[in-house]
């Protein structure tokens, strides 16, 4: 694989992530529907309706295209019971601990009920859409959300009190993980990294093919730099002092000394 192929993958992986991060603003007639939010009352309505189809036609949401969403991290529940209207259909990150969850009845299976105890100590409802296939959470586990605030709700709560919360209408994320690269910075730099590694590799290889196997040769005998300096045991000389004399002269021409 050369490097203009490596590159043009990178490109293509690059433009499919961007492609998938965005989310799609509310149209018009979103926005109408969502005026007729009844403030209050827990009921789902056209504007429940509304929202719900909205966030069934969003891309797979990565941490990536979180980075680049001008999205609320906080909900002000004060401020949603006073002016709904002002908030209404804000993206919010919600992250927090899930306090309960419940299936919606029909017409809308497929929809549940949180009740999450964000970071802040506030409660906010989430009506969290298409949960079923990525298993359901229980209680006392750390859930993400991505939505659109929806309107105030008004319920009685366990201790028979009546109590608003501010609620949104989204997906589920996953939960957050450590602290790391972005998904869309990963990419890039596992793409370098596979790059440079062809690029490096290549040039290896043009080296080795241009040098020949004497370089193989030279570093195969470096292993043992030594080994010309080794001392050859040539033995005992021959008894017979003819033979031991011609022995001695043939150790002398090769450059060996000879204990006389």
């Amino acid at each position: 694989m050369n490097a203009r192929v490596l590159f043009s993958m990178v490109c293509l992986a690059a433009a499919l992530h961007g492609a998938a991060a965005a989310v799609p603003p509310l149209t018009a007639s979103e926005q109408l529907r969502l005026e007729t939010a009844i403030d209050g009352v827990d009921r789902r309505d056209e504007a429940f309706a509304a929202l719900v189809e909205h966030v069934r036609g969003w891309p797979v949401i990565d941490q990536a295209a979180l980075d680049g969403l001008p999205l609320r991290r906080r909900v002000d529940g004060a401020a949603m019971e006073e002016q709904p209207q002002a908030m209404r259909g804000d993206l919010v990150l919600l992250d927090g601990t899930l306090a309960q969850r419940t299936d919606l009845p029909r017409p809308w299976q497929g929809v549940d009920e949180w009740f999450v105890r964000d970071g802040f100590g506030q409660t906010v409802i989430a009506f969290v859409d298409g949960d079923g296939n990525s298993g359901k959470p229980r209680a006392g586990d750390r859930v993400r959300v991505l939505g659109r605030l929806y309107k105030p709700i008004t319920q009685t709560s366990r201790d028979g009190v009546d109590r608003t919360w501010p609620a949104l209408v989204g997906v589920r994320l996953q939960a957050a993980s450590a602290p790391g690269l972005p998904a869309g910075r990963l990419v890039v730099v596992l793409a370098g990294v596979v790059l440079l590694g062809a690029v490096a590799w290549a040039v290896l290889r043009r080296r080795v093919q241009g040098d020949g196997h004497g370089d193989v040769a030279e570093a195969l005998a470096a292993i043992r730099p030594d080994a010309d300096d080794e001392e050859v045991d040539e033995g005992p000389l021959s008894g017979d002092p003819a033979e031991a004399l011609a022995e001695m002269r043939a150790r002398q021409s090769t450059g060996r000394d000879v204990d006389a």
